[in-house]
């Protein structure tokens, strides 16, 4: 009925979208992370800057870390466990990562 579509919302849906220099992965915050160690970007932009389209960069706080040694390997009862051992970075897939993924460009994808 097209009555029922004037009556008021009883919730009303807020988005927020979070504010460009609050978000340290948004594209223009490059300082705010570790220096990129992997990029995909615009030919003719620097390192560290805005102009990418994916970007890796070390974890600040990682589960794991890279170490110069062999996992120590020891059997507990029926198992078998040892420590963890490798790499912890954070890929940030696009400069929109507010969007959602159909949101998206092909180009972004």
């Amino acid at each position: 009925s097209t009555e029922r579509g004037r009556r008021p919302l009883d919730y009303k849906i807020k988005i927020e979208e979070k504010k460009k220099d609050s978000c340290v992965f948004c594209e223009g915050n490059e300082g705010k992370t570790p220096p990129e160690i992997f990029t995909f970007r615009k030919k003719g932009t620097r390192e560290n800057s805005p102009g990418w389209k994916v970007r890796v960069v070390t974890n600040k706080y990682p589960a794991l870390k890279m170490e110069e040694r062999e996992a120590a390997l020891e059997k507990a009862g029926m198992f078998w466990k040892m420590d963890g051992l490798g790499v912890h970075e954070v890929i940030i897939e696009t400069p929109h990562h507010h969007k959602d993924f159909d949101n998206l460009s092909i180009d972004n994808i």
